[in-house]
């Protein structure tokens, strides 16, 4: 195709979806490449979605790929259902798979012939609930169990419950410990070598802690074969496990990966083994800064060590912004490039404002909500997020007279007619909205940066990812919150203990200081 066809298809190829966009270099040059491996850093609000879409749309029309050959995956059912309505509504591809991860593991296992049901959360709770039931009973796992996690999980007073003929559930220690352990475990380590390797290689103490979880794991795992169930993390690797080679059972020629700095090991293996088996060409889409998901399995890692695990791959990066602007983004910029790890990108926007960044410091909670008002008041003409680090962010909000949850909407009932969203900062990632409200920076433990230690098991699972910074999943949280506005951001800091974070940003000359 001559260069200036190229430019012109480049140029209206969104004019079915909205003649407005338009691709810049940097996309036409995603779309263009042709590496057997392709890594694309694509910065916040960057377009991401747009040029995995073109990526789709060029391989169909000019490069002649059969739709039924291309796969997009991503992490969430949220995520895949955005990408569908563009390729498949907006475009027409019908054909063109767009799933989840686990909905990958799902097909590879039914083409298998594998039979299975999935395992709900409540079915897990019950499963470990029962472990703990059937051996506090015994005073010698009893003893071990209180001298390991009763401290921090108050499991005496479960105990005291069955001694008195009512039912324990356990469920701070199997929500807030069991569950998200066992699930980090299985998505990224070999359980069982790593239960061997903790039971020789440590202290008396941890050793019980190891050996405890060793039971139950053993205990968990044999439940599911009784039952006839596999849980999410099972789907995965047994899809890894059963997969072949054979071209007829996995037709796909092109692999579009999106949100690629949540990949987990167990999911990173498992694109490999694709890879590998199937000569697929692979292009995954993300950005570092925005890796926020390693509480649950993600290893940023694996996202910065691309070009080694894939040798022969390439870097590409999307430098222009469409969200931020400019002076947002040399303060957001400045901030996560404090971690020498992260990536370095140029990003750059059109777009220019002064003072994006603005910090009100209030005395009180009194203080706090009338600056919340104040800022309403001035935006109530445009959308506005209200972001907390957690859900309970908002309880002050609540708790007065000025607000009320309808609908599930926020509503202030001074200015009803605001377009209101509460959001924590994990829900509101991917998304924009004109101005934005970041409600808790706090120097406390559920402040922000969260001090919310891991149980030291945990943090031995996760020690291949240290990084050169303190807080460094926390700082990359805050460059997500700081990048949802299109216009400002303001942030709400006590007098008393402000947050680390905010006296990071007091040399920025773009930060206004209320």
């Amino acid at each position: 195709m001559e260069k200036d066809s190229l430019i012109f298809y480049f140029d209206h190829m969104f004019d079915s979806v909205d003649p407005l966009i338009v691709l810049d270099e940097c996309q036409r040059n995603v779309l263009l490449d042709n590496s057997k491996y392709l890594l694309v850093l694509a910065g916040a609000g960057s377009g991401k979605t747009t040029t995995m879409a073109a990526k789709v749309k060029y391989l169909i029309e000019i490069k002649k790929v059969l739709e039924k050959e291309i796969l997009v995956l991503s992490f969430t059912r949220k995520a895949t259902e955005e990408i569908r309505k563009r390729i498949q509504e907006d475009f027409g591809f019908s054909n063109v798979s767009v799933w989840t991860f686990h909905k990958l593991g799902y097909q590879i296992l039914k083409k298998n012939k594998k039979s299975f049901s999935v395992i709900t959360d409540p079915e897990k709770q019950k499963i470990f609930c029962e472990f703990l039931k059937e051996n506090i009973k015994d005073p010698f796992f009893r003893n071990k169990l209180f001298l390991c996690f009763n401290k921090k999980y108050r499991l005496k007073e479960e105990y005291q419950k069955l001694k008195k003929g009512e039912e324990p559930v356990f469920s701070f220690f199997i929500l807030k410990f069991l569950l998200p352990f066992f699930s980090y475990l299985k998505g990224n380590k070999d359980p069982i070598s790593t239960f061997s390797f903790y039971q020789k290689h440590t202290r008396f103490k941890e050793k019980l802690k190891w050996k405890i979880l060793n039971d139950c794991f053993l205990f968990y795992q044999k439940k599911l074969t009784q039952l006839k169930k596999i849980d999410f993390e099972d789907m995965i690797s047994l899809a890894d496990q059963t997969l072949s080679c054979q071209k007829e059972s996995f037709p796909y020629r092109y692999l579009i990966i999106d949100e690629y700095q949540d990949i987990s090991y167990q999911r990173f293996l498992l694109v490999k083994k694709l890879s590998e088996c199937n000569d697929l060409k692979i292009m995954a889409v993300g950005d570092d800064f925005q890796a926020i998901f390693g509480f649950s399995g993600s290893q940023v890692s694996l996202f910065m060590d691309f070009l080694k695990y894939f040798p022969s791959g390439k870097l590409l990066t999307i430098h222009e912004t469409y969200r931020n602007s400019q002076e947002l983004i040399d303060v957001a910029s400045h901030f996560i490039l404090k971690n020498t790890k992260q990536l370095e990108k140029n990003l750059y926007s059109k777009k220019h404002l002064n003072y994006p960044v603005q910090i009100f410091f209030y005395k009180n909670q009194e203080e706090k909500l009338h600056q919340v008002i104040k800022i309403i008041k001035e935006n109530r003409k445009k959308s506005i997020l209200l972001m907390g680090r957690y859900q309970e962010d908002c309880k002050f909000l609540l708790e007065s007279s000025f607000f009320e949850m309808r609908n599930n909407r926020l509503i202030c009932t001074l200015y009803p007619e605001s377009d209101l969203t509460f959001l924590t900062i994990h829900s509101a990632k991917g998304l924009g909205f004109e101005e934005c409200i970041l409600l808790n920076l706090e120097d406390t433990i559920y402040g922000f940066p969260s001090k919310i230690q891991d149980e030291k098991m945990m943090k031995r699972l996760k020690e291949t990812q240290k990084e050169p910074i303190k807080y460094p999943e926390e700082r990359r949280l805050f460059y997500v919150a700081l990048t949802r506005t299109k216009h400002h951001i303001y942030l709400l800091v006590p007098k008393k203990n402000p947050s680390s974070f905010i006296n990071e940003l007091k040399k920025e000359s773009q930060v206004l200081f209320h």
